[in-house]
């Protein structure tokens, strides 16, 4: 069942009403057959794995202390983390695999491979290191263990959520508290609007111009990345509001996992407020293990560091060259980025006049970064990313095309589709800062009545009229 179906929806209010209609005591119990359901809808053996896989992770822990040898712990990361690796070599093993069997390697990734295996080992792995590291006890309750490890919400695309988080709401969250149930109810309507009404009216010229670059300018060029970073940010930060909404709905709040990422100073802000259950997952259990082991090299070891994790975050997409590459780039500018920084703001700090002037061109630096990422990561082949940046750096001699031409008949007249998905993305990135503000806290609750409920109307009835044709969410294949 997806998130944006018709049986989801049936599915959640179903379990909504079976959830606050039991004891207090036997909430727990339901929470872990509610999303036992939701698994089993996709595969019922997959269900059954990670239910054992989850008792084996919980008698690990269990038996740290003294009864078990750190080998062994290692042992058990080194499965999670090789089941996570063939998760993400498979696909690129496809087409080999395709040749030299009758079976469609498909169809065989998706019996073996677990759905969401991804953020699933990443919450088993993060809760055996932090038990090894005594940052928690290990859970006394299987039951309470596997409730954190297969929270229905959450399993599918994360947020990555640490145990210690989830175990100190347990007890709070048995007992319904309506301002949490409103809350995401109203966290769900915005995460559908972002992905309906902006990700999804942007895809068709995402898909046009990343499909044969050669046909397009290179304004036409800028276009398309600059439609695709903002469809993949609306996509996936959509997804992560209806993951947290959800969860509000059974009194667990979630980890945020976007901070207004497109307004960050420079790329270390950037990681910082992107993904950030993926990134501070990998900060702290790759990382900071890595700084410390190469503490005694200076920069060099520093730098080491910082690559590793951003080849990581590349490659945790996917075992395709593209990510490799997407990785490198953004390792190198996180390097380049950390050890001139001070010097950076030195300079700034000698040269007062110029500060004004950083804090507005620093930010689009760093946003025009991060679009150009974007057409790394979109690439579906070498041959399209070669001639995408080839079309871009050479403005247009490459393709022989006018550099300003901008022809909407090529792209299937979309050019109020384009405007309007921008100009909505631009008023929600508007609304969501304003939040943020010490005067703005609470804002959006303190308009009049007439007018909040006259935009959950709008949005709903514009979610109604283009829900047909929604896509699948872009992470949904991470």
């Amino acid at each position: 069942m997806a998130f944006v179906s018709f049986p989801f929806l049936l599915f959640l209010c179903l379990a909504l009403v079976l959830y606050y209609s039991a004891p207090l005591r036997c909430r727990g119990h339901v929470l872990v057959s509610i999303s036992l359901v939701f698994y089993s809808s996709w595969n019922l053996w997959h269900t059954l794995l990670l239910v054992g896989v989850s008792y084996g992770v919980y008698q690990a822990a269990k038996n740290i202390r003294g009864r078990i040898s750190g080998k062994k712990i290692i042992a058990a990361v080194s499965i999670l983390c090789l089941l996570l690796i063939v998760s993400k070599s498979w696909f690129y093993l496809h087409d080999s695999l395709k040749i030299l069997s009758q079976y469609d390697s498909k169809s065989v990734a998706q019996f073996l491979i677990p759905l969401g295996l991804s953020y699933y080992a990443f919450k088993c792995v993060g809760y055996l290191l932090d038990v090894l590291w005594e940052e928690y006890e290990p859970s006394e309750s299987f039951l309470s263990f596997l409730q954190f490890t297969i929270f229905f919400p959450q399993i599918i695309c994360g947020p990555i959520q640490r145990y210690g988080n989830f175990k100190d709401q347990e007890k709070a969250s048995k007992s319904f508290d309506a301002q949490k149930f409103t809350n995401g109810l109203r966290r769900i309507l915005l995460g559908l609007f972002k992905k309906v009404i902006i990700a999804d009216q942007l895809e068709r010229v995402v898909a046009l111009i990343h499909a044969n670059p050669l046909d397009y300018s290179t304004s036409e060029l800028c276009l398309g990345a600059l439609c695709y970073t903002v469809q993949l940010y609306s996509d996936f930060a959509g997804l992560t509001d209806m993951a947290i909404g959800i969860g509000l709905l059974f009194g667990y709040r979630g980890p945020e996992n976007f901070a207004l990422p497109f307004l960050a100073s420079n790329i270390q802000e950037y990681w910082r407020r992107w993904h950030i259950s993926l990134s501070t997952w990998l900060a702290d259990y790759v990382f900071m293990p890595l700084r410390m082991k190469f503490r005694n090299f200076g920069n060099v070891g520093l730098s080491l560091a910082i690559m590793v994790n951003m080849i990581l975050i590349g490659i945790w997409h996917g075992f395709f060259m593209n990510y490799l590459i997407f990785g490198i780039y953004n390792g190198f500018l996180m390097i380049c980025s950390t050890l001139t920084l001070k010097k950076r703001n030195q300079f700034f700090k000698d040269h007062d006049m110029l500060t004004i002037g950083r804090k507005l061109w620093a930010p689009m630096l760093t946003f025009a970064s991060v679009v150009f990422a974007g057409i790394l990561f979109r690439a579906d082949s070498l041959y399209n990313l070669k001639n995408f940046i080839l079309g871009i750096v050479t403005l247009g001699k490459y393709q022989g095309i006018a550099c300003f031409r901008l022809n909407w008949i090529h792209l299937e007249n979309q050019h109020w589709t384009v405007l309007c998905a921008m100009a909505t993305f631009v008023c929600i990135e508007y609304m969501q800062w304003l939040v943020t503000t010490p005067k703005g806290e609470n804002y959006f609750i303190k308009l009049p009545h007439l007018i909040r409920w006259g935009l959950y109307y709008v949005a709903i009835i514009l979610i109604a009229f283009n829900l047909r044709d929604s896509a699948g969410f872009l992470y949904a294949q991470f």
